[in-house]
Order: C-alpha cells, then structure tokens, then sequence
C-alpha cells in the first residue's frame, strides 16, 4: 500500500558472514600461535625449511591459514623468505644478536632505574621462587626451561617499572633470542647465571641499587658472550 513503511528482511546473511569471519580469524590467530611456538620451543629449528602442504596436513587445515600464519611470522622476523625456495625459520647471526642484548641491556637498566625512582617495592619472593626454579632446572639440564626461566626472572625484575609497553618490548626480545638458539647445543653455563642472579637480588635485599645497575649490566653483556660462542 501506498505510504507503508517498508521492513526491511532480517540481515541473516549480514549475521553469517561476521560468524565466519570471526572463525576465520580465530583460525589464522591459532594457527600462528601454534607456528611460532614451536619455533620457540625449537621443534622447528633454526633453518629448517617450512612447508605450506606439510603444516596443513600437520594442523589439518587448508592452507590459506598457513599462508596467512607465514606471512605474519616473516614480517615479524622470524622466519625468512628465500624466492623459489620457500619459508625457512631464521637464524641469528652474530650482529643481530649484539643488537638484541644491547636493545635488552637498554631496557633491563631503565627499567629498573624508573622502579627505583617511583619507589616500587620489588618482590623479592617472587624472583627468588623463579630463581629456585632456574635452578632446578640448571641441574637437569633443561635447556628450554631454563631459558624460559631465565627470561621469567629478568621480566619480574623488569615489571616493577609499571611500563606495559617496555615490558612488551623486552618479552619481545626474549623471544627473539630464544627462537633462534639451537637449544640442545646452548652451553651448559647457567650455574654462573643462577649465582648473578643471587648477587643482584642480595643488592637489592640491601638496598644498593648502584650496584645492582652495575651486576645487571655485567651479567647480560655474560650472557651476550655465552652465546656469542654458540653462533660462531
């Protein structure tokens, strides 16, 4: 009739797309993450080639998620794009890795400096427990533990700045390094790390916040050199 308001049809097909494409990305995002940790976790070593049909098949999938989660890993670093040949998981290299441990160093420095000045009340237990762990895992030779407990340990110091975004910054670092070890290869030296830590945490139990700068800096230019003899 003349005058009457048309209804618009229920937007069903509006409704389905956004449902699909919520799965889609849910997908892409799980397939990334499920990638990326096990380049960390090494069970997709430094240079090892990556195959799109290969990580289908394994993640049974199609491999437009795959292609997606590649992509996103090289533009982030960490894998590298060879024309012709394919996706391979990127090594570090002894340059990069001077970058990494300076970038580290930066940020581990400031960090605690900005704690110190806001008058953080560091939490002493909770680094202790970690370092307990680091321990435990020293003596088992847990290679990718130990790392993961290492980096747990610099980041609890670090979180006392109250910085989200250096945090995100230093986490990213740790990845960085991390993924790219041959980590059944990593020297067996993080007893010394285990006692550093000792060390840094009694300066701060003592409240000589100058030394611990000092300790800090020392202890992750040791780390530098621990792997600098890995890569070389």
């Amino acid at each position: 009739m003349k005058g009457q308001t048309k209804v618009s049809p229920p937007k069903a097909s509006a409704a389905k797309a956004a449902s699909e494409s919520g799965e889609t990305v849910s997908v892409n995002s799980r397939i990334y993450n499920l990638v990326k940790e096990r380049i960390c976790s090494n069970r997709f070593s430094a240079g090892s080639k990556l195959n799109h049909q290969v990580l289908a098949e394994m993640f049974n999938v199609s491999r437009t998620p795959i292609r997606e989660a590649l992509e996103r890993l090289y533009q982030e670093g960490f894998i590298i794009h060879h024309p012709n040949r394919g996706f391979f998981v990127a090594q570090i290299d002894e340059d990069e890795a001077r970058q990494l441990f300076e970038l580290r160093e930066g940020l581990e420095l400031h960090a605690f400096r900005m704690s110190v000045e806001r008058g953080r009340k560091f939490d002493l237990r909770r680094m202790k427990a970690i370092n307990k762990d680091y321990r435990l895992a020293v003596q088992g030779s847990h290679s990718q533990q130990r790392m993961s407990l290492d980096r747990d340990f610099h980041v609890a110091l670090a979180a006392h700045c109250q910085n989200s975004f250096l945090l995100k910054a230093l986490e990213g670092i740790f990845e960085r390094i991390m993924l790219k070890l041959r980590v059944e290869s990593y020297p067996t030296l993080p007893s010394k790390a285990y006692d550093e830590h000792v060390e840094i945490l009694q300066a701060i139990a003592d409240g000589q916040f100058t030394t611990v700068s000092s300790l800090l800096s020392v202890h992750i230019r040791t780390g530098f050199d621990r792997l600098l003899g890995q890569i070389k």
